[in-house]
């Protein structure tokens, strides 16, 4: 009779930790870092993935460390509302042992603004009449020459007289704290 001994190691499954928290910005916004919750070890691989439906995730190009920060990553700042975590697996074996943290995410809110005028091309005529139309889910202030207009509504200007060639009508739209400014 025989026998034969395996000896069988079992990796500990790594510490997932959690991430830095939720955040809502207006676009083109740098977000505040995102920090994992515990600390640094070498011996484990660390790399983030963000995902912009919540189901599928993708590992973002050299982002490896504990934190993002996007000031020092500019081309990881998101453009639209994405979720982040970080997989964390142990480098010491050749399995897959990895751990996931939990997921977060960049809210990012919408431009979702128009602005557009009666006038072909932009131009009339000395003394002419002309409407400014604002459209979308904003406060909206009508300015001319940097000087506030009231307007007819809350989303029309209309104007007779009181242009010059030089003058500029600009829209200033404020959604939830994301000023907007279009001319």
């Amino acid at each position: 009779e025989s026998s034969t001994i395996v000896q069988i190691d079992v990796i500990p499954q790594v510490s997932a930790g959690t991430i830095s928290s939720n955040q809502s910005l207006c676009n083109l916004t740098i977000p505040d870092p995102l920090t994992y919750s515990l600390l640094y070890d070498a011996s484990l691989n660390y790399q983030w993935e963000s995902s912009t439906d919540f189901i599928n995730y993708s590992p973002i190009a050299g982002a490896v460390s504990t934190t993002i920060d996007f000031n020092s990553n500019p081309s990881f700042v998101p453009s639209v509302t994405t979720h982040y975590r970080l997989r964390i697996s142990e480098t010491a074996s050749s399995l897959n042992c990895d751990s996931l943290t939990n997921s977060i995410s960049i809210i990012v809110l919408p431009e979702n603004v128009g602005f557009t005028t009666s006038a072909i091309n932009n131009q009339i005529c000395r003394n002419g009449e002309i409407s400014f139309f604002a459209e979308g889910d904003a406060d909206f202030v009508f300015l001319i020459n940097g000087v506030e207009v009231p307007s007819t509504t809350a989303t029309s200007l209309f104007l007779q007289d009181g242009l010059s060639s030089s003058s500029t009508v600009t829209l200033e739209s404020d959604r939830n704290g994301c000023i907007e400014i279009n001319s």
